[in-house]
């Protein structure tokens, strides 16, 4: 009995990183660590909430409506999206949205490393998209390598508004337990998340560096 309960606790925090951390969220931190703790902190309160929703509703709530609209339609088998040959459209669909993003920022008359932060995110889902093809690649890794890398070049590059060296140790940490709760669920093997945080991170980074 002691032994199932650990192990429904150990799912149930597993469930819960995945979940906290999903690729659907990641975009958002990232933007709230932009606005609040870079440069961009003297930015109005008002044009940040505005971006904020921005964002939140371009690169979480649609594409998390539309992977619930293909659960209903029964073309896809759960929202997490476990199945390899299952994620082509979703991916098609973050794209765009990224594409979105990316647009709506330089809109917004976002500096251009910020801008470039989005079209890094944009390749690390290409990248996933063509390697899902033959191998099923960690989309949760690639978020949260790419908001590592996001942090490491904020702080690299000096935009920062605060000391930011915490929070990255923090992010780092975070990447762990998230590899391993992927891991712990049964939704991708080490080497698949590992593939993953490298994917986002080299791609962030490079889309970062090129903008200064």
């Amino acid at each position: 009995m002691e032994k199932n309960i650990t192990t429904k606790i150990t799912d149930f925090a597993a469930w819960l990183i995945s979940t906290v951390m999903s690729p659907l969220l990641v975009p958002t931190y990232a933007i709230i660590i932009a606005l609040w703790e870079s440069i961009l902190a003297i930015v109005p309160l008002s044009t940040k909430i505005h971006v904020l929703l921005t964002v939140f509703l371009i690169t979480s709530v649609l594409p998390a409506a539309f992977i619930f609209l293909l659960l209903r339609l029964k073309k896809v088998s759960d929202m997490s999206l476990s199945n390899k040959r299952e994620r082509l459209l979703p991916f098609i669909v973050g794209l765009l949205c990224y594409i979105g993003l990316t647009y709506a920022l330089y809109l917004y008359h976002s500096p251009g490393w910020l801008i470039m932060f989005s079209v890094g995110g944009a390749a690390a889902l290409i990248a996933s998209m063509l390697i899902n093809l033959r191998w099923k690649i960690s989309a949760h890794g690639a978020a949260m390598g790419g908001l590592v890398a996001f942090i490491y070049m904020l702080i690299f590059k000096q935009l920062t508004f605060h000391n930011l060296t915490t929070l990255l140790y923090i992010a780092i940490v975070l990447t762990g337990l998230v590899g391993m709760s992927r891991v712990m669920r049964e939704r991708h093997t080490p080497m698949q998340v590992l593939a993953g945080i490298l994917n986002g991170a080299l791609c962030v980074a490079l889309a970062m560096w090129l903008s200064f």
